[in-house]
Order: structure tokens, then C-alpha cells, then sequence
């Protein structure tokens, strides 16, 4: 069978999920020291570390290795183990992904470029203010590039892979942050790196002796980002997160909270009836941000980090 027409098998994504989370844990502490945005905190690899530890143990606690039923322990661990800016965001890519994956029996090249697509879009759609440079970005121009790849495994993957570099080399052109500091975006990095491990793990299953290695000096760019952000210069001082129960529609629930800072964003889980959000902000009135949710709804989990305490401790 040739790589135009072949079809993944569905546990293909256990070795996928585990290989990826291989590639982030090689690479986390070099992701935190380049964390410069949207705060210098110092903690984008280890978020998405974590998020990314949660759906593997999902997938293989699964014992039904359908493809529905692997698509959707992947979407809940998401859920789940979202953590942080860059969790979240990564969280809602994999879910727009598995919601077009679970539509098939097995992994064919088509469905795999329509997840993408709707991965990138849901990422968009979770951040209140998207900026350009940054994860969700690398997300859409590497999903984007594959479009017109979709009849040859080879040419999406080369395509997509190529396309994700480039994004990440423009990053610093498109925040002014990123090239004061002299680095390339921490988060979309991550999402290379995540990228490759799917990869190495496909086009094993496609019996291609093609090998995608990404560019090195992606991961040499150290820069200098001491006193990029200082605790002065936080304006919203406190990260918040919290999962919540609700009867709101997703849209109030963001007007509810939109305005109480930066950095916001909202993770559902659930259709009808009452729904499970995860919330994310930066904001300087975290307990403003609790009674507003424990007067709509039922707070199952409640966080704040000081980002000044963690600026000055990981820098």
C-alpha cells in the first residue's frame, strides 16, 4: 500500500501521544528559560508537560482501542490536564483534533489535515486577544500548509513540518517582545516539538525511510531575557485558574470574566445542560474572579500563582 492511500491504525495515537510527550520532557527545562510570553514565568514546558503527561495516561488506561473510544479518552485527559497558558491552548488544539479523528476507524491522511484544521481553529477560538508570533499562529500556518498535501502522506508531513519551522522563525518579527529577548516563541516550540514526535511515530507506521529533523537553531536561541519583564512591569499580577460548573452558555461566561484581566482564556467541556469550563486569566482581582464564578455557577477547583514570585525565581 502506498503512502497516498494508507490508513493508520487507531492505537497508532497511544505511540504518537507517548512519543510526543517524550520529545517535551527532553526539552522542558530549555522551554521554561525561553518563556517570555505573554509573562516571563518561566513555566510554558512544564504546562505543557503536564497537559500532555494527563492524555497519555488516559490513552493507555483505555481498554477500548476503537478509534471513537481513543479520541475521546484524549479529548478528557486534555480537558483534564490542561495547565496554565500554554496547556490550555495545546488542550483545545488536541480536542478540535480528536473531534475530527473520532469520525473515522482508522487514521486516513484526509481526516488527520481536517483535524488539524479544526485543532488551530479551536486554539484561535480559546484566546480572548490571539497574537500573532506565538503558539496558536504555528498551529494554523502548520495545519494550513497541508491542505493541498492530502492525497500523500510524504508531501503532508514534509509540508506541514517545513511550514511549522518557518512559523516559528518569524515569531520574532511579529512580537516585539520575542526579538527584544532574542528568542523564538517558547510555546510554539513546544508544539514542534510535539509536532516530531508524531511524525517519527507515523511515518514509521507508513514504513517511510524519511526522517524530519528540525532545524537546531530553533532550540539554540537563548537570547538574553533578564529584565524583559520585571515585576514592575507585570500589569496583572496573579495567574487564576479554576474549573467550574455552569449553566451559562459559553459566550456570557466569557463576557463575565473577559474584562477582569489578560491572558484569558476558556476551556469547555460538555454540551448541554451543565457544562465544565476551565478558566485562565491574569488579573490583579483573583477573588473578584471567585465570587463572580461562585455566583454562577459551582467552583470545583480554585488556583492563583503570584507572577511576580515566579519572575523573579526563574530568572
Amino acid at each position: 500500500m502506498t503512502t497516498s492511500t494508507r490508513t493508520l491504525p487507531p492505537l497508532v495515537l497511544v505511540d504518537m501521544f507517548v512519543e510526543s510527550k517524550k520529545q517535551l520532557s527532553e526539552h522542558v527545562e530549555y522551554l521554561n528559560k525561553i518563556n517570555v510570553f505573554p509573562v516571563a514565568d518561566g513555566d510554558t514546558g512544564i504546562n505543557m508537560l503536564m497537559t500532555m503527561e494527563k492524555v497519555v495516561s488516559y490513552l493507555e488506561d483505555t481498554t477500548d482501542t476503537s478509534l471513537s473510544s481513543l479520541t475521546k479518552s484524549l479529548m478528557d485527559g486534555a480537558f483534564e490536564g490542561a495547565k496554565g497558558n500554554s496547556g490550555i491552548i495545546l488542550s483545545q488544539f488536541l480536542i478540535g483534533l480528536c473531534e475530527e479523528l473520532g469520525k473515522g476507524e482508522e487514521i486516513g491522511l484526509e481526516l488527520f489535515a481536517k483535524g488539524m484544521v479544526k485543532g488551530a481553529e479551536r486554539a484561535y477560538g480559546a484566546v480572548l486577544n490571539p497574537r500573532e508570533g506565538t503558539m496558536i499562529s504555528v498551529m494554523r500556518d502548520t495545519a494550513e500548509s497541508g491542505i493541498t498535501f492530502v492525497d500523500n502522506w510524504h508531501d503532508y508531513l514534509d509540508a506541514t513540518f517545513n511550514a511549522a519551522q518557518e512559523s516559528i522563525r518569524r515569531s520574532p518579527d511579529q512580537l516585539a517582545v520575542l526579538k527584544k529577548a532574542g528568542v523564538m516563541d517558547s510555546g510554539a516550540i513546544g508544539f514542534l516539538y510535539i509536532y516530531q514526535g508524531w511524525i517519527n511515530v507515523m511515518s514509521k507506521q507508513l514504513s517511510s525511510s524519511d526522517i524530519w529533523i528540525h532545524d537546531s537553531s530553533i532550540d539554540k536561541s537563548e537570547g538574553s531575557i533578564d529584565g524583559i519583564e520585571s515585576s514592575e512591569s507585570i500589569e496583572h499580577r496573579f495567574c487564576t485558574e479554576s474549573r467550574f460548573s455552569s449553566k451559562l452558555p459559553e459566550e456570557q461566561v466569557r463576557s463575565l470574566l473577559g474584562n477582569y484581566g489578560d491572558s484569558f482564556l476558556l476551556l469547555k467541556s460538555g454540551q448541554n445542560g451543565r457544562v465544565l469550563f476551565k478558566i485562565h486569566i491574569h488579573t490583579n482581582t483573583p477573588f473578584v474572579v471567585l465570587r463572580t464564578l461562585k455566583s454562577n455557577g459551582e467552583v470545583q477547583y480554585f488556583k492563583v500563582d503570584d507572577m511576580t514570585v515566579q519572575t523573579l525565581s526563574s530568572h
